[in-house]
């Protein structure tokens, strides 16, 4: 059964276009990928009380831009406390 919670899966952009890897298919290969912004703790605990409101008891997310890791590990546990 198809339900409203199992359609919605957000993708996430928590580091802008930072990364370490300079991958040759990357979107932003070009471009300079030396500004790391990670996306604010207020913004994440923001987001995430908005989207379990609507999403249900399992929520499901895609870390997505850049690389997702190099917000750290700190960035991560927030995730799992928020």
């Amino acid at each position: 059964m198809i339900t409203l919670e199992s359609l919605l899966i957000p993708i996430v952009k928590i580091v802008g276009d930072f990364c370490n890897l300079r991958c040759r298919y990357c979107f932003y290969h070009c471009s300079e990928q030396s500004n790391n912004s990670i996306m604010s703790l207020d913004l994440l605990e923001k987001f995430i009380g908005e989207f379990l409101a609507i999403a249900g008891e399992k929520p499901r997310f895609i870390w997505h831009g850049g690389e997702p890791l190099l917000a750290g590990i700190h960035f991560f546990e927030k995730i799992i406390e928020f």
